[in-house]
């Protein structure tokens, strides 16, 4: 009998990043890529702008 060994590596969850909204439709499969492409490139530009204002803030 083959042992199968899997090996687990801690996941370090980044609060200080933006994760994106959740909607009923992303379990539909009707979502095209392109609309999840720009979903989440729109979420990272609100976590460039929210870095970029807190960088301002604390000058």
């Amino acid at each position: 009998m083959t042992d199968n060994m899997y090996l687990l590596k801690k996941f370090n969850v980044d609060h200080t990043a933006f994760g994106g909204k959740i909607y009923p439709s992303d379990f539909d499969r009707k979502t095209t890529l392109s609309e999840a492409a720009a979903r989440i490139e729109y979420d990272k530009k609100f976590d460039r702008q929210c870095k970029k204002n807190k960088e301002l803030n604390n000058e």
